[in-house]
């Protein structure tokens, strides 16, 4: 096995074990976040000297090679270069495994959640703005607005929590963190305080489906 395949092989471990945690991150919760902190400094440290000794291979390589100059660069960048599409990855590739769950209950559950929707869009049931309701075990928060919005399945602890949430108007995307210090939220109130919590950030599931956060 070539150097560029070792390279390769440990950035895929590397980015396989991010995955891993955003998939426990979004099945465990609490005890994942204890989980990650731990794994995070052992997949820098491994990162980190996987590179310095790839790259030094490379450049003893590089000296000792009779090969064209452009293989010898090769050689020497190979490792860096994949270290930093590692670095550029990690984010996204833990984002997606943390929506896992997120994914699999709006697959499972679809079907359900667009006839609650539906009997709350007809008037069939009461809305109970703002309250928790139960069906067929599916937990629901509706908020009536208009237009209609619906939290599904909300779980977390106290004032954090997240849902499954339907919006036909998708301007919940517009929801983008909180700054601490001005103790502002970068969407406006009639965003944030959708469903009696502070809307913090969603990220789109399908069509009108968003996994959003509270606090």
């Amino acid at each position: 096995m070539t150097d560029l395949a070792r390279i390769t092989l440990l950035a895929f471990t590397i980015l396989a074990v991010i995955f891993g945690l955003g998939v426990a991150a979004s099945l465990a919760g609490a005890f994942a976040g204890f989980i990650i902190v731990l794994a995070a400094p052992v997949l820098v440290i491994a990162l980190l000297a996987g590179t310095a000794i790839f790259m030094w291979r490379g450049i003893r390589r590089a000296r000792e090679s009779t090969r064209l100059a452009a293989a010898r660069v090769v050689d020497i960048v190979a490792a860096p270069g994949v270290a930093v599409i590692v670095l550029a990855l990690s984010a996204p590739i833990f984002s997606v495994g943390s929506l896992s769950r997120a994914w699999i209950s709006l697959a499972n559950n679809r079907a359900h959640y667009q006839e609650i929707v539906a009997s709350l869009q007809a008037g069939g049931r009461d809305p109970a703005d703002g309250q928790p309701q139960v069906e067929r075990g599916i937990t629901f928060i509706s908020d009536v607005g208009p237009p209609l919005r619906v939290a599904f399945n909300p779980e977390g602890i106290l004032d954090n929590w997240s849902a499954i949430v339907f919006d036909p108007t998708q301007v919940v995307m517009r929801a983008d963190g909180f700054d601490p210090i001005s103790s502002t939220f970068a969407a406006p109130d009639s965003i944030t305080k959708l469903f009696g919590g502070d809307l913090v950030r969603c990220r789109r599931l399908s069509d009108s489906y968003f996994f959003c956060s509270f606090t």
